[in-house]
């Protein structure tokens, strides 16, 4: 079992997040939303920590 994170910006990279919190091998711990203005423009992001049960290397 190996801890894993990562840091998506909503709404564009929400097909990672739907893959991330959709696949069985992910015991998801923490998922957590923020957002900034960056430059005038309002940004979100999701902050998710799961646990892979699965061996090897694979992708999101």
């Amino acid at each position: 079992m190996k801890t894993r994170h990562v840091i998506l910006n909503l709404p564009e990279q929400d097909e990672i997040f739907e893959k991330i919190i959709s696949d069985e091998a992910h015991n998801i711990q923490n998922v957590n939303f923020s957002s900034a203005v960056v430059n005038g423009e309002v940004k979100h992001y999701v902050l998710l920590v799961w646990h892979d049960f699965e061996y090897g290397e694979h992708a999101f």
